[in-house]
């Protein structure tokens, strides 16, 4: 079984966005650094606080980042 994490703090920026959908690569400030979050959080901006569902992976090309799965 797997258990959803939570991601919560400040979107600070967008390493990608698509532009037919809400899918993004969002660089999220938390209390404990900067995370890469990807998923469906283009709709969000810049500066605005974010509560997001989802699990932790790690990419071998960029590393650590949230998968967002709400």
């Amino acid at each position: 079984m797997t258990h959803s994490a939570q991601l919560n703090g400040t979107l600070i920026g967008f390493k990608y966005q698509a532009d037919e959908s809400a899918f993004a690569v969002a660089k999220i400030k938390t209390e404990d650094g900067t995370h890469l979050a990807v998923g469906s959080v283009g709709h969000a901006k810049p500066g605005q606080t974010v509560h997001l569902s989802g699990k932790w992976s790690f990419h071998p090309s960029f590393g650590e980042q949230f998968t967002v799965e709400e």
